[in-house]
């Protein structure tokens, strides 16, 4: 079973299928399988369940609509369940294929290959967020602040620490009786005073990133589409390499021409501070 690591930024099969005119899950599909009676809504019969595994993702036709469901095991040689039921028990006759498996697994060896050629600092940002600025210098008796990221999981706060970042410790860790969290909002108390400068350092689980979003539909719609060169008559060669042209371009300007990722782009961290002779400011991310 294919794992994206980071929920594939937002990105779906869906996606990558409604880039490419007149292409159903059926036609990408690596697997079919004839539905057989005796199905129910949670478990599918089928001639064989061969080329079939726990996880994958899985269309099958109900009624006068497609669904998509995913294995929860593979119950005997002809047949599985599913982790939720389908709306109803699909017909006998019908197909049921792994095209939304097929279609997920290129998002995720694009996953795999956008993380890997995206700059340091950003590949950091999509796991853990260390030291971000949520008070630069507390108005006396503030009360709140916020996380620059609501998928924030394992929160530390740290209050006037003013080291080299990976030094950050207990000594400076504010106590989990002195604050409180509900969303990205935290709550301070005892309110802070004049001046109080407060870190928070987190787990991330990353949600939708619009760029990394785009890039890989447009990576694994290129993937998918060359297995579909003339068979519909949009899907040509020169169309495709359009999307593998973009994401490549896409990536080339994050790593080297300055464009910025702004969902990440919008957090203040500490390692970007400036130390001057006098107090401690914050620097500011730019895009050309």
């Amino acid at each position: 079973m294919f794992e994206a690591k980071y929920n594939l930024f937002g990105a779906s099969a869906d996606d990558v299928l409604g880039y490419l005119p007149g292409v159903a899950f059926a036609d990408v599909a690596t697997v079919r399988r004839e539905l057989q009676e005796g199905s129910t809504a949670g478990t599918i019969v089928v001639d064989s369940t061969v080329g079939l595994q726990a996880g994958d993702h899985v269309h099958a036709p109900i009624g006068d609509h497609d669904e998509t469901r995913v294995i929860d095991e593979i119950v005997s040689g002809t047949s599985f369940s599913v982790t939720a039921e389908f709306s109803q028990a699909p017909d006998a006759g019908e197909t049921v294929d792994n095209g939304p498996e097929r279609t997920r697994r290129e998002l995720v060896r694009a996953e795999s290959f956008v993380v890997s050629k995206l700059p340091e600092r950003y590949r950091k940002l999509i796991s853990r967020v260390e030291g971000e600025v949520i008070v630069a210098s507390a108005q006396e008796g503030q009360e709140s602040a916020e996380l620059g990221l609501a998928t924030a999981s394992n929160v530390k706060l740290y209050k006037n620490f003013t080291g080299m970042l990976d030094e950050l410790g207990p000594l400076y860790e504010l106590d989990d009786s002195e604050w409180s969290r509900e969303g990205q909002s935290i709550t301070f108390d005892p309110a802070l005073v004049e001046g109080d400068r407060v870190l928070a350092s987190y787990d991330v689980t990353v949600g939708a990133v619009r760029i990394l979003q785009t890039l890989l539909v447009d990576l694994a719609t290129f993937r998918i589409g060359r297995g579909l060169v003339g068979q519909f008559d949009r899907v040509t060669p020169e169309w495709l390499l359009s999307f593998r042209d973009r994401g490549e371009k896409i990536l080339e300007e994050i790593f080297s021409a300055g464009r910025g990722v702004d969902e990440l782009d919008t957090l203040k961290l500490y390692e970007d501070w400036e130390r001057p002779g006098a107090g401690i400011r914050c620097g500011v991310v730019e895009k050309n």
